[in-house]
This record gives C-alpha cells, structure tokens and sequence, in this order.
C-alpha cells in the first residue's frame, strides 16, 4: 500500500508550487485574502518557544479546553512535529518575512542530522518531538500506564523519500534567503541520500522507492514507489540544478540523472483513459491501477513539471478531474483528498488554489482561497485540516506485515495546512 508523507499531516503538499512564489520560478500567484494571510503569518510566528535555539512546531496543535466535542490529539501525535509540516513551515515563514524563526527550525533539521540517537549516514526521520530541540534527536513518544512502557511510533521514527525531498526544499528557500552556503550543501546531501539508499535494487526504471519504516536498527524498506514523492524528488534536483552560483559539472550530471530517474517515473504513471495520474507503484513495480483519484498527485505535476502540457496527445488539464473532487458544504466548495467526497481537505485545496493560479485560472483559485478563510480555528489561529469531518484518504500506514492502520485526517488544527 502507498503510505502517506509525514502522517501529514504529506507534501503539500503545502507544495512543489513553493517555488512559484520564489526566485525559482516567476511569480504567477495572486496574494490571498490580506486578513487569512495575517492571521495564518501571525499563528506561525508565535508558535515557537520563545527565544534563538532550533526547534519543531507541533503538527497538531492542542486546543483549549471548549467543552463537550473538542477532543485533544491520539497520544502518538501530542507532541509530534512532523518534518514534512515543518519544511512547509520554513517556507511558509520565509514567506511572512520571519527569517529567524525560519532559521531556528533549519537549524533543528541539521541538528537532528548531525546527532541522532542511532543512525550516523544524514538521515531525517518522519517526526521528531516539537519543541526545542535536544541532542541527539528525540522521535515523539509517551508513556503507557495500560502496557506499563514508553512507545514510539514506528512510522515516525522512519524516513520516507518525500520527506526528505521537502526539507531539502525547505534549505534551498534558506540559502535564497540567507545567502548562506551552509543551506545548499545540506540540501544537495540530502539529495544525494535519496539516490544512494532510494534506488530499487533490481535497477528497475520504477523511481525512487518510498522510504523506511520500523525502528532501528534494521528498518523494513518500502518496496513501492510514489508519484507523489517522486515529483518531490523532482522539483528538489531542479531547484538544485537552478541554484547560484552553478554547482560544479560532477554535481550536475547527478542531479540531472536524479531528476530523470524521477521523472520518467511520474510520466509513467499518466493514465489518458482517467484523465489522472495514479499513485504510484505496487511492491513488485508496477502501476497501482487500484483505488481512488489522489488529489495532490493530480495538482503536483503541473508545479514540477510546469512544461507538462500535453501526455499522450491528450491536454492535461486538471480542471475536469477537480470536478470529481470537488465538495460543496455550506455554499462553499472545496476539495476532497479523494474522489469518495466525504468532506473538504484545507492542504489540498490550497494546493489546488495554487495549482489553478499557476494556470491562470485565477477565480476557481480565489474561490477555493475564500473557502480557506471559513476553516481557521479561533482558538489556535491555525487552519483545520478539515471542514469538520474525519477525512477518508484511501491510503494506510505501515508496510505489509508491520501492520497497516488507515489514513485519515482529524478535523483539527494542522500545521501542514496552515503552512
């Protein structure tokens, strides 16, 4: 099964489209509601503890106390910072003009590199524990008074591709900001990471695989490849590649060799018939014909591939496979993670906002943003992940035999959306 990126909790999302906003790509997106943007800006500022020492933001935040009907998070996510929500963040922070706070959860991310309890290759895992951050690295945890232990959860001290593509993504926003080299060099290695440990071992041209999962010191490896962690794979070698100053030509060609191993992966998974790109890959390499339409894979490839314009003499257009995702609550509509419509997903339908902006279809993507501005918490400032519902998404976490649990999306405040 494909397992989702970060319990995102993933990309985007926030997005690949990070980089319509940034020196990478033109600027093409119009600038949401100015009070959704100050309220969301303002939220992620004061998330951090006070003072200059690296640090996560939680992914999902605790609400005060309002009574009847306001549940607090699963133990395992209490205090989990998820590294994709926190690369999102870093961007999203750069964007609001906050380069020090940007800098101290960059800061963590390098520290969790340097100084993990176990593993010495430049590894980051899925979570880490929100707050300042300790050395050596600290996954989420906490303590069981029924099974009288301390536990962990065996997705989050793994590592999946995506994910690292996104903090890497997160360090070249910081080097463009900072002009600090430091940032660009732990994004190349992070690059580099994904090609040495993320190769199939049969060298089949399938991509990159998903990643680890299960504790150290041998975690299980993820025998599927995902459409979605390999655009993130994409849009990383290309910002890499587009970098200044230029990278030394042995550097280049790998990154080159990177983002085509990549992409000939996302090309491959274009259904014409569907209109739509599947998710990705079963464990023996081929395309996952099962299950629903995924949004944020439908939306991404136009961001990281913004040249796609036509994939098997048929215009790729995302407009008519939104129509299947999209859901209407209250006079509003939003979209779906997938194509069971069972409520509105606030990351991915700011991705598609950004998607449809990228394109030029500049009112679909104003309606979708004023649907945003209905699902901020009063109480944490945050977006919720959702309009209220617990969100179906199609996917499980886990590999096989390490024991698959579904998906899904609490309609609680969330980092990732925010971001």
């Amino acid at each position: 099964m494909m397992s989702p990126r970060g319990f995102r909790s993933p990309l985007l999302g926030g997005i690949l489209g990070v980089f319509v906003t940034s020196s990478f790509f033109p600027a093409a997106m119009a600038s949401p509601p100015a009070e959704l943007e100050e309220t969301l800006c303002t939220s992620l500022r004061t998330s951090l503890p006070a003072g200059p020492d690296p640090g996560f933001l939680t992914s999902w935040p605790e609400q005060p106390d309002r009574g009847a009907g306001v549940s607090q998070p699963d133990p395992a996510l209490r205090d989990a910072g998820f590294v994709y929500d926190n690369a999102l963040a870093v961007i999203a922070l750069l964007g609001c003009g906050d380069l020090p706070s940007a800098q101290r959860i960059g800061a963590a991310f390098l520290q969790a590199q340097e100084a993990d309890r176990s593993y010495r290759d430049g590894r980051l895992r899925n979570a880490y524990r929100a707050g300042l951050s300790a050395r050596p690295a600290l996954p989420p945890g906490y303590w069981s008074d029924k099974e009288g232990r301390w536990i962990e959860d065996a997705y989050q001290v793994g590592t999946t591709s995506g994910n690292m593509a996104w903090v890497g993504l997160a360090y070249l926003h910081l080097s463009a900001a900072s002009h600090d080299p430091k940032w660009r060099a732990a994004a190349l290695g992070l690059a580099y990471w994904i090609d040495d440990h993320m190769r199939p071992d049969n060298g089949t041209k399938r991509g990159y695989l998903g990643g680890y999962f299960g504790f150290e010191p041998d975690p299980a490896r993820a025998p599927w490849s995902s459409t979605e962690h390999n655009l993130d794979i994409v849009a990383l070698s290309r910002a890499l590649m587009a970098s200044t100053p230029p990278l030394p030509p042995d550097d280049g060609a790998r990154l080159e060799q990177i983002e085509a191993t990549a992409r000939e992966m996302v090309l491959k998974m274009w259904r014409p018939a569907r209109g739509a790109f599947l998710t990705g890959t079963t464990p023996e390499g081929q395309p996952s014909e099962n299950g629903g339409t995924m949004l944020d894979v439908q939306v991404w490839p136009y961001l990281a591939l913004p040249e796609l314009g036509r994939i098997s003499g048929r215009p790729a257009t995302v407009t008519d496979i939104l129509k299947a995702l999209t859901v209407t609550r209250n006079g509003r509509n939003g979209l779906d993670f997938n194509d069971d419509r069972d409520g509105i997903w606030a990351e991915g339908t700011a991705q598609a906002a950004l998607t449809l902006n990228r394109l030029g279809l500049t009112a679909q993507a104003t309606e979708f943003m004023i649907t945003l501005s209905t699902l901020v918490d009063p109480a944490t400032g945050y977006l919720l992940a959702t309009d209220g519902t617990t969100l179906s998404t199609g996917l499980s976490i886990g590999i096989g035999s390490s024991g698959e649990i579904a998906f899904t999306y609490p309609p609680r405040p969330h980092l990732g959306a925010t971001a």
